[in-house]
Protein backbone atom coordinates (compact mmCIF):
# COMPACT_ATOMS: atom_id res chain seq x y z
CA UNK A 1 0.00 0.00 0.00
CA UNK A 2 1.25 3.50 -0.85
CA UNK A 3 1.48 6.01 1.50
CA UNK A 4 1.01 9.96 0.23
CA UNK A 5 4.04 11.49 1.45
CA UNK A 6 3.54 16.00 2.15
CA UNK A 7 5.74 18.12 0.53
CA UNK A 8 6.81 21.03 2.08
CA UNK A 9 5.48 24.18 0.37
CA UNK A 10 7.95 25.94 -2.67
CA UNK A 11 9.59 28.53 -0.92
CA UNK A 12 9.12 31.99 -2.85
CA UNK A 13 12.19 33.33 -4.72
CA UNK A 14 13.48 36.53 -3.72
CA UNK A 15 12.43 38.16 -6.74
CA UNK A 16 8.82 36.79 -6.01
CA UNK A 17 8.63 38.03 -2.33
CA UNK A 18 9.92 41.83 -3.79
CA UNK A 19 6.91 41.72 -6.22
CA UNK A 20 4.54 40.63 -3.84
CA UNK A 21 5.57 43.00 -1.21
CA UNK A 22 6.19 45.74 -3.86
CA UNK A 23 2.17 44.82 -4.92
CA UNK A 24 1.25 45.34 -1.36
CA UNK A 25 3.33 48.56 -0.29
CA UNK A 26 2.14 50.05 -3.65
CA UNK A 27 -1.55 50.09 -2.80
CA UNK A 28 -0.83 50.98 0.64
CA UNK A 29 0.86 54.38 -0.55
CA UNK A 30 -1.77 55.31 -2.88
CA UNK A 31 -4.39 54.47 -0.58
CA UNK A 32 -2.50 56.38 2.44
CA UNK A 33 -2.52 59.67 0.42
CA UNK A 34 -6.42 58.80 -0.72
CA UNK A 35 -8.89 61.40 0.96
CA UNK A 36 -12.74 59.96 2.30
CA UNK A 37 -13.83 59.65 -1.24
CA UNK A 38 -10.83 58.00 -2.52
CA UNK A 39 -8.89 60.43 -4.29
CA UNK A 40 -5.37 61.22 -4.70
CA UNK A 41 -3.12 64.22 -5.95
CA UNK A 42 -0.13 63.44 -8.03
CA UNK A 43 2.85 64.58 -6.27
CA UNK A 44 4.63 65.70 -9.51
CA UNK A 45 1.74 67.69 -11.71
CA UNK A 46 -0.45 67.83 -8.73
CA UNK A 47 -4.03 66.48 -10.82
CA UNK A 48 -6.53 64.38 -9.09
CA UNK A 49 -7.12 61.03 -9.66
CA UNK A 50 -8.87 58.04 -7.78
CA UNK A 51 -6.17 56.03 -5.94
CA UNK A 52 -6.86 53.30 -8.35
CA UNK A 53 -6.19 55.17 -11.23
CA UNK A 54 -2.60 56.25 -10.37
CA UNK A 55 0.97 54.43 -10.50
CA UNK A 56 2.85 54.22 -7.11
CA UNK A 57 5.97 56.46 -8.67
CA UNK A 58 9.20 56.62 -7.01
CA UNK A 59 11.63 59.74 -7.33
CA UNK A 60 14.61 58.02 -6.90
CA UNK A 61 15.09 55.11 -9.13
CA UNK A 62 13.87 51.43 -7.34
CA UNK A 63 17.09 49.88 -8.51
CA UNK A 64 18.66 51.69 -5.56
CA UNK A 65 17.98 49.09 -2.75
CA UNK A 66 17.96 51.14 0.13
CA UNK A 67 15.00 54.19 -0.88
CA UNK A 68 13.17 51.30 -2.98
CA UNK A 69 10.27 50.76 -0.05
CA UNK A 70 10.75 54.24 1.45
CA UNK A 71 7.82 56.05 2.25
CA UNK A 72 9.36 58.60 1.67
CA UNK A 73 10.45 58.40 -2.19
CA UNK A 74 7.01 56.54 -3.04
CA UNK A 75 3.83 58.14 -3.35
CA UNK A 76 0.81 58.42 -5.70
CA UNK A 77 2.05 59.53 -9.30
CA UNK A 78 -0.44 60.36 -12.60
CA UNK A 79 0.26 58.05 -15.57
CA UNK A 80 1.12 60.68 -17.57
CA UNK A 81 3.76 61.74 -15.07
CA UNK A 82 5.19 58.40 -14.55
CA UNK A 83 5.07 57.07 -17.61
CA UNK A 84 4.80 59.33 -20.37
CA UNK A 85 6.94 62.22 -18.48
CA UNK A 86 9.49 59.45 -17.19
CA UNK A 87 9.16 60.19 -13.91
CA UNK A 88 8.96 64.47 -14.41
CA UNK A 89 11.86 64.18 -11.83
CA UNK A 90 11.52 67.96 -10.85
CA UNK A 91 7.59 67.81 -10.36
CA UNK A 92 8.23 64.91 -8.44
CA UNK A 93 11.24 66.98 -6.27
CA UNK A 94 9.07 70.05 -6.09
CA UNK A 95 6.31 67.94 -4.86
CA UNK A 96 8.51 66.50 -2.03
CA UNK A 97 9.95 69.68 -1.22
CA UNK A 98 6.60 71.21 -0.19
CA UNK A 99 5.48 67.56 1.66
CA UNK A 100 8.94 67.35 3.49
CA UNK A 101 11.02 70.22 3.07
CA UNK A 102 14.20 70.79 1.22
CA UNK A 103 16.75 69.26 3.88
CA UNK A 104 14.47 65.85 4.04
CA UNK A 105 14.62 65.52 0.15
CA UNK A 106 18.35 66.52 0.19
CA UNK A 107 19.14 63.76 2.62
CA UNK A 108 16.89 61.18 0.85
CA UNK A 109 19.10 62.10 -2.56
CA UNK A 110 21.96 61.18 -0.07
CA UNK A 111 20.93 57.95 0.88
CA UNK A 112 19.86 56.13 -2.16
CA UNK A 113 24.08 54.53 -2.55
CA UNK A 114 23.35 53.09 0.91
CA UNK A 115 24.17 49.46 0.87
CA UNK A 116 20.48 47.27 1.57
CA UNK A 117 19.93 43.74 1.55
CA UNK A 118 16.43 41.74 1.86
CA UNK A 119 16.55 38.50 3.55
CA UNK A 120 13.69 36.08 2.40
CA UNK A 121 12.45 36.43 6.13
CA UNK A 122 12.31 40.01 6.03
CA UNK A 123 10.74 40.61 2.95
CA UNK A 124 7.81 38.33 4.39
CA UNK A 125 7.68 40.29 7.67
CA UNK A 126 7.48 43.39 6.09
CA UNK A 127 4.79 42.12 3.35
CA UNK A 128 2.70 41.33 6.59
CA UNK A 129 3.15 44.74 7.96
CA UNK A 130 1.99 46.02 4.79
CA UNK A 131 -0.93 43.91 4.78
CA UNK A 132 -1.96 44.92 8.25
CA UNK A 133 -1.33 48.56 7.81
CA UNK A 134 -4.14 48.18 4.41
CA UNK A 135 -6.76 46.37 7.06
CA UNK A 136 -6.31 49.56 9.11
CA UNK A 137 -6.74 52.16 5.92
CA UNK A 138 -9.46 50.24 4.98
Amino acid sequence: MKTKTTRMPKKQSLSQLHKKLWQVFSEYIRRKAADANGFVRCISCGSVHHWKAVDCGHYISRIHWYTRYSEMNNNPQCKRCNAFLQGNAVGYRQGLVEKYGNEAVCSLEESKNYPASYTRDGLMMRIEDYKRKLKELK
